[in-house]
C-alpha cells in the first residue's frame, strides 16, 4: 500500500515536517510548498492526501489564512498535533540585544481585517508581520502582570496591545 503524501509549508527540516513526524511517524511521503495556499492546492488537486498547517500560534494567536483556507477548500480537521517551538538568539561573543520599537500608523478609514507590514533595511525586506485592524475598543496591557494580583481588567469585546517578552527557558 503506498505512503500517503503530507503538504506543508516550508523546507525540509521545518518546524512544520517535524510536526507532520510527530502526527504520523515515518509513516508518510511529505511534499514541502512554498506557501500555505499551495499546500491547500495540493490536496485540492490530488498531489497529497493531507495539508499540515498551523491553526493556532501561540505568539501570533489564530492564522486567519488557514481558517479561509479550510472554508474555501471544503476540507476538514482529521487530526491534530502540539509541537513546542523554542527558537534561540544566536550572536558572537560582545554582541548585546538591543530592541526596536516600530510604530505604524494607520488612517482611520484604513480597511478592517488582516494587514502585514514588512521593514526595509540595509540587510533586506523582513518576513512580514501580522496585525489586525479592528473596530473593537483598544486596551493597552501594562507589565508586570504575569499572575493574578498584578492582572490588568480588560472589558469584554476589546482588543489587548502589549508586548511579548523575552523568556529564559530552563
Amino acid at each position: 500500500m503506498a505512503l500517503p503524501t503530507i503538504a506543508f509549508q516550508g523546507e525540509r527540516g521545518s518546524f512544520s515536517e517535524e510536526a507532520a513526524y510527530k502526527l504520523l511517524g515515518g509513516k508518510m511521503r511529505i511534499r514541502p510548498c512554498e506557501t500555505f495556499a499551495a499546500t491547500f492546492r495540493s490536496v485540492a488537486n490530488g498531489k497529497g492526501k493531507y495539508c499540515l498547517v498551523p491553526i493556532e500560534n501561540t505568539l501570533a494567536g489564530s492564522v486567519y489564512e488557514n481558517y479561509d483556507l479550510l472554508l474555501e477548500n471544503d476540507l476538514h480537521i482529521v487530526g491534530e498535533v502540539n509541537l513546542r517551538i523554542v527558537h534561540n538568539l544566536i550572536a558572537f561573543p560582545g554582541v548585546t540585544l538591543k530592541t526596536h520599537t516600530i510604530k505604524v500608523t494607520l488612517p482611520a478609514n484604513a480597511p478592517l481585517g488582516n494587514q502585514d507590514v514588512r521593514i526595509i533595511t540595509k540587510a533586506g525586506i523582513s518576513n512580514p508581520r501580522a496585525f489586525v485592524v479592528g473596530d473593537r475598543k483598544e486596551f493597552v496591557e501594562t507589565e508586570p502582570n504575569n499572575d493574578e494580583p498584578q492582572a490588568n481588567r480588560i472589558e469584554l469585546n476589546s482588543t489587548v496591545n502589549g508586548t511579548i517578552m523575552l523568556v529564559q527557558h530552563p
